[in-house]
C-alpha cells in the first residue's frame, strides 16, 4: 500500500504572493459566492425567524426591500400589504426584521420600553437627533431635555406667531386672486398675451397656487419663530420659498437611500462646511439650502453657547431659543449639549414640525373644497358658536386655540385629516427585549368552519427581534374606520364609530375633556407616533391645526377669498409614496387652487 502525504495549501493554490490580480480576484470573487450562498442557506433554513411566513426573497436579501425602497421609490408598504393579505398577520419581511398587522398589538408594542432598530431610522438622517436616537433610556434623557419647551403652556403663549404668519400667506393669495382677475379681463377683451398667460397655470401669470407649497412655507415659518426665535420668512419670499420646498422634497425623496447606505450623510456633512458656491456648482440650489440650514443652526448654537448672541447670530431675539433649553437643560450631561448634536435637534423639529402640518393641512384643504357640504357645517359651527363672527373681525380679534378645541366638528375635521394625510408613514420598529415574546393574533386570512371568526394563531417571538407596524394599516383599517378612503368627520363624533368601541369627543386628544366612552377612535391615530416616543411637537401642530383651518375656512376669517380646486383630484393628494412622509404620486403637480 503506498501512503500518499497530505497535500500542502501551497501546492493546491499558488501562494498568494505570487498569483496575478486575476487570480486574487478570481479568489475573492469565489469566496464572495461561497459566502453569499452559505448566508442565504442560513437565513431561509437556520435563521431564528426562519420558520415564520413571508417572500422567501425577502428572507433571503435586503436587496429585495431596497429594490422596492429606492427603485420604486418608496413603495415597499405595497409589498408588504400584500404579505400581510397572503400570509397572515405576522410576516417576516426582511431577513431580521418581522412586520405585524393587527390593532390589538400596538398598545403592547409601543407602551413598552423598547429600543428602535438602528435600520429603520436610518431614512430620517439625523442619527444624533432625539427622534433617531436607538437606546429607549438616551432617548428618555434627551426628551426629558425637549419637553418644557413644547409643553402645552408654553405653546399657548405663541398663538400670535400662528395668526402673524397667516397674515402674510393670505397677502399671497390676495395677490394671485388680483393677478388671475386681472388676466382674466383682458383675455376677455382680445389680449391674446393673457389667454398665454393663463394656460401658463402659474402664481405669477394665471394665479393658480400650489397650497400645499403654501402650507408647508407657512408651517416652517411658524415653527422657526417659535423654534429658534426668529421667523424664516419663506412665505414672504416667493422664490426662496418654492427653493425650501424643492430642497426637502428632494431629500425626503432620498431618504430610503440614506436608510440603505447611511454613510451617504457624511456627504451633507461635508457640503455643510465647503464654499457656497461649490455646493450649487456640485450639487444645486437646494442642497446649498440645506447646507446653509445647518451651518446656521451650528452658529446661532455657538453664539447662545458662548454667550454672543447678537443681533446677527439671533435676529429677531423675543424669546429663549430651543437651543437655550437644550444647553440650559438639568436633563442631559454636557456630553449630549455638543453643537453636532444639538443642531440635529433643531433640523428634526423645523423639517417634522413643518411637513407633518403642510401634509395635513393640504388634505383638509382638498376635502373641505371637494366637499362643500362638510365646509359649509364646519362654517356654520365656529359662527354659531361665537368663534368666528363678523363682529371678532371687525375687531381685529382671533380666537384662542383653548376656545377652537371645543368646536367638535372642527376637531373632527382635524382628526379626519391626520387620519387619511399619513403625514408620518414609514413604519415603526422597535427591538423586542431579550426574552421571548408570546403573540396571540387573529388571522383574518383564515377563518373559523363554525364561528365565521378568524382563527387566533399564536407566534413566539424570539428575543431581539426588530418587529415593525405600519401606520397606514391602522388608519385605513376597516374593522376601526368603516370606509376607510372617504373623508368623512362625523365619524368622531357617532356614538358607534368603528367596530370597536364608541367615538369620542375629538377634544379630548389634546387631554382637555374625557371621552364618552368606549375605545377612543383617537388612540389609532398615529401620525404623531405612538406610545412612549409620542412626538414631542404634537401640541404645537394641534394648535396649528385648529387655528389655521378655523382661520382661512371659517366664516368671516378669509378677508373675501374663496378657494376653488384647480384640476386638482384626490390622486394628486392621496398617499402614494413612503418618503418618511406620505408623499403623493409621482408627476403630479398637488393640490392647486385658484382665489375667487
Amino acid at each position: 500500500m503506498h501512503s500518499r502525504a497530505a497535500a500542502s495549501p501551497s501546492a493546491i493554490i499558488p501562494s498568494l504572493r505570487e498569483a496575478s490580480p486575476l487570480e486574487l480576484l478570481g479568489y475573492a470573487v469565489t469566496l464572495w459566492i461561497g459566502y453569499t450562498i452559505s448566508l442565504v442557506i442560513y437565513r431561509l433554513y437556520f435563521h431564528p425567524l426562519a420558520h415564520f411566513p413571508g417572500r422567501k426573497l425577502a428572507a433571503a436579501t435586503l436587496w429585495y426591500e431596497f429594490y422596492y425602497d429606492v427603485v420604486k421609490s418608496g413603495c415597499y408598504y405595497r409589498e408588504v400589504s400584500k404579505m400581510h393579505e397572503e400570509f397572515g398577520p405576522v410576516v417576516r419581511i426582511s431577513p431580521n426584521e418581522l412586520h405585524l398587522n393587527h390593532h390589538s398589538l400596538w398598545e403592547p408594542i409601543y407602551t413598552a420600553k423598547n429600543d428602535k432598530y438602528a435600520f429603520g431610522i436610518n431614512g430620517i438622517g439625523l442619527p444624533d437627533a432625539t427622534v433617531g436616537t436607538v437606546p429607549h433610556e438616551l432617548w428618555r434623557k434627551r426628551r426629558a431635555a425637549l419637553s418644557p419647551f413644547f409643553s402645552r403652556r408654553s405653546v399657548e403663549k405663541f398663538g400670535h406667531v400662528v395668526y402673524d404668519n397667516l397674515a402674510f400667506m393670505i397677502e399671497r393669495l390676495n395677490h394671485a386672486k388680483e393677478k388671475r382677475a386681472a388676466m382674466r379681463r383682458r383675455a376677455e377683451s382680445g389680449d391674446h398675451e393673457a389667454n398665454k398667460a393663463l394656460k401658463l397655470e402659474d402664481e405669477d401669470n394665471a394665479g393658480v397656487l400650489e397650497i400645499g407649497a403654501l402650507w408647508h412655507q407657512l408651517a416652517v415659518d411658524v415653527v422657526s419663530e417659535y423654534a429658534f426665535a426668529r421667523s424664516y420668512g419663506l412665505i414672504r419670499d416667493k422664490e426662496r420659498g418654492q427653493q425650501w420646498v424643492t430642497m426637502l422634497r428632494y431629500v425626503l425623496a432620498n431618504s430610503q437611500m440614506y436608510k440603505h447606505f447611511p454613510a451617504l450623510l457624511g456627504i451633507r456633512d461635508i457640503f455643510a462646511l465647503l464654499p457656497d458656491e461649490w455646493v450649487a456648482r456640485l450639487a444645486g440650489d437646494g442642497m446649498l439650502m440645506a447646507a446653509k440650514l445647518q451651518d446656521n443652526m451650528r452658529t446661532q448654537i455657538t453664539a447662545i453657547r458662548d454667550g454672543t448672541a447678537g443681533e446677527d447670530a439671533l435676529r429677531y431675539k423675543t424669546h429663549p431659543t430651543i437651543f437655550h433649553e437644550l444647553l440650559q437643560s438639568s436633563s442631559i450631561p454636557d456630553s449630549e449639549k455638543r453643537i453636532d448634536r444639538i443642531w440635529q435637534d433643531g433640523q428634526s423639529v423645523i423639517v417634522g414640525g413643518s411637513e407633518t402640518v403642510a401634509k395635513v393641512l393640504t388634505h383638509i384643504t382638498f376635502h373641505l373644497l371637494d366637499q362643500p357640504r362638510i365646509l359649509a357645517k364646519l362654517r356654520k359651527e365656529l359662527e354659531s358658536g361665537g368663534f368666528m363672527t363678523a363682529e371678532m373681525k371687525d375687531k381685529d380679534q382671533t380666537p384662542r386655540w383653548q376656545d377652537l378645541e371645543r368646536c367638535s366638528y372642527l376637531a373632527a375635521v382635524v382628526m379626519e385629516g391626520l387620519r387619511l394625510s399619513l403625514p408620518a408613514v414609514q413604519r415603526m420598529n422597535r427591538v423586542l427585549p431579550n426574552q421571548w415574546r408570546v403573540l396571540s393574533v387573529p388571522d383574518n386570512t383564515q377563518r373559523d368552519p363554525k364561528t365565521g371568526q378568524p382563527v387566533v394563531k399564536v407566534f413566539r417571538i424570539p428575543p431581539g427581534t426588530p418587529v415593525s407596524m405600519s401606520p397606514h394599516l391602522l388608519h385605513f383599517d376597516p374593522e376601526i374606520f368603516p370606509d376607510p378612503y372617504i373623508f368623512r368627520p362625523e365619524r368622531w363624533l357617532e356614538k358607534e364609530a368603528g367596530k370597536l368601541g364608541e367615538g369620542v369627543d375629538p377634544v379630548s386628544v389634546t387631554g382637555t375633556n374625557a371621552a364618552r366612552g368606549g375605545k377612543s377612535l383617537s388612540k389609532y391615530i398615529t401620525s404623531f407616533g405612538y406610545g412612549t416616543r409620542i412626538c414631542v411637537g404634537m401640541n404645537l401642530a394641534y394648535a396649528e391645526l385648529h387655528a389655521l383651518v378655523a382661520l382661512l375656512f371659517g366664516p368671516h376669517s378669509s378677508h373675501g377669498l374663496e378657494l376653488k380646486l384647480y384640476k386638482t383630484t384626490l390622486k394628486d393628494v392621496e398617499f402614494a409614496h413612503d418618503h418618511v412622509v406620505g408623499a403623493p404620486r409621482i408627476g403630479t403637480k398637488g393640490c392647486r387652487v385658484t382665489m375667487e
